[in-house]
């Protein structure tokens, strides 16, 4: 079985930040969507996976004041660190696979920009689940970004991936949480390739 841990440390350790292919300049979907389900900017806020993206900076700079970060790689929190220099004290770091994640508070938006699509077991998907349910403040949103079931990869950076759409996240994640808005967005890669993207926002509790 694989070690994901030493895989993605490869993975930083050996490509450049702005060269590796989900590499964002300013991730604006995930900032709009952001502001768009969070009022208050003090709301907890935690980013699945973040690895070395310019989210947490971008968030840091929109004024949000309690941001986590959960990532599997020491190399990517290392080099994320590094590019904010004294603002990195602004951020809570979880370094562990999102599968073993614990803490002691909840958020009010978890955003996850491709880390779900890698998890293609019944078993990987349900615990995610579970962390997800338990972590989530109820009336809390849940912003996903996966491949597209419509023509969107399947493997990415070695690693097969399970593609998303509407229907599969709302099986998935009902009936603890409900689909309140999707779509498909192209995303443009370093290398000048597409990516289909499928976004999901969901709430935990009712309509």
């Amino acid at each position: 079985m694989i070690d994901l841990a030493k895989h993605w440390d490869f993975v930083y350790g050996t490509k450049d930040t702005n060269k590796v292919s989900w590499y964002q300049n300013s991730p604006d979907t995930s900032r709009k969507l952001i502001e768009k389900y969070v009022m208050d900017h003090d709301a907890p806020i935690v980013d699945v996976g973040t690895g070395s993206s310019n989210l947490p900076s971008c968030l840091i700079q929109d004024g949000y004041t309690d941001i986590s970060v959960i990532e599997i790689s020491q190399l990517a929190v290392k080099s994320s660190m590094n590019n904010l220099g004294e603002r990195s004290n602004k951020v809570k770091w979880h370094i562990m696979n999102i599968l073993d994640f614990e803490a002691e508070y909840e958020y009010m938006v978890w955003h996850d920009r491709a880390v779900f699509h890698f998890l293609k077991t019944n078993e990987e998907q349900e615990r995610y689940k579970e962390i997800l349910y338990k972590y989530l403040k109820e009336s809390g949103y849940a912003i996903f970004a996966t491949f597209s079931k419509n023509d969107g990869p399947k493997k990415c950076s070695g690693l097969d991936v399970c593609q998303h759409d509407n229907q599969s996240i709302s099986d998935l994640f009902a009936p603890e949480f409900i689909v309140v808005e999707s779509f498909e967005e192209m995303h443009a890669t370093p290398s000048g390739k597409n990516q289909k993207f499928y976004w999901n926002i969901i709430k935990k509790g009712k309509p």
